[in-house]
């Protein structure tokens, strides 16, 4: 019979969701907490598999970012379009006063895809504080659409700002500690390598004591493995159409 093991090629969320699933288990089984051995292996997975999750929530972290940033680019390309649309049109009243503003625009925002985040950030600020002065205020009273164009520009730099700090938190407090696919090779070391030996080793040697304990073990991990083996599965299939 082969030996059971988590399989290798499970993503780190897998492989993080087994370790909870199998904490959870350990913590229900009151008849083993005298267990010296499991006492301090539960401990270290429990470490474990805390710093995963928090090393996900990091790498999650950037892909939220990411959107952040592109909904505050869809905030500038909207207040730069309906000005545009105005600067077109051959009514005076709203020509001039758009073409102010529009140039007001181009004073901070020309290229401003391309700067990095904090660039952005600056930029943007600096952009919204010169559309707060008295004078574009009043420009932008007879140009419907343009004002809640700049507050929904305010609003998206406010929320990327919300997002980036919640990200740097979790990037400082990670800073010391090993990323997500380090951590998922040594998680899987110690399902593999040591909880599923002794475990089985345990059952042999006091059934009574260990039997249900450890065949909950094989079924949370071949639980996850035919999950795994499903999705890989899927991923075969596709390529083949």
């Amino acid at each position: 019979m082969a030996t059971l093991k988590l399989l290798e090629r499970a993503k780190v969320t897998e492989v993080d969701d087994t370790s909870d699933r199998l904490i959870t288990l350990y913590k229900s089984e009151s008849g083993l907490s005298k267990d010296a051995f499991l006492t301090s292996l539960f401990a270290e997975i429990q470490k474990l598999s805390d710093q995963i999750t928090e090393a996900i929530k990091r790498d999650t972290g950037v892909s939220e970012l990411l959107k952040a940033d592109r909904v505050r680019n869809k905030s500038l390309s909207n207040l730069n379009r309906a000005l545009l649309g105005y600067s077109a049109m051959p009514i005076p009243t709203l020509k001039e006063p758009a073409e102010k503003l529009h140039k007001l625009y181009n004073k901070y925002c020309v290229k401003i895809l391309r700067k990095n985040y904090a660039d952005k950030s600056s930029m943007i600020e600096s952009l919204l504080q010169a559309f707060a002065g008295e004078e574009p205020v009043a420009l932008t009273a007879n140009l419907t659409g343009v004002k809640e164009c700049v507050d929904d520009l305010k609003d998206s730099q406010t929320k990327f700002h919300t997002m980036r700090v919640t990200y740097e938190k979790a990037v400082a407090k990670q800073a010391q500690t090993e990323n997500a696919t380090a951590l998922k090779k040594t998680l899987l070391d110690r399902i593999n390598v040591k909880l599923v030996p002794y475990a089985n080793t345990m059952k042999m040697v006091d059934e009574k004591k260990y039997k249900h304990f450890y065949d909950t073990i094989v079924q949370i991990i071949t639980d996850t493995n035919a999950a795994i083996k499903l999705r890989s599965g899927k991923k075969v299939r596709k390529k083949k159409n």
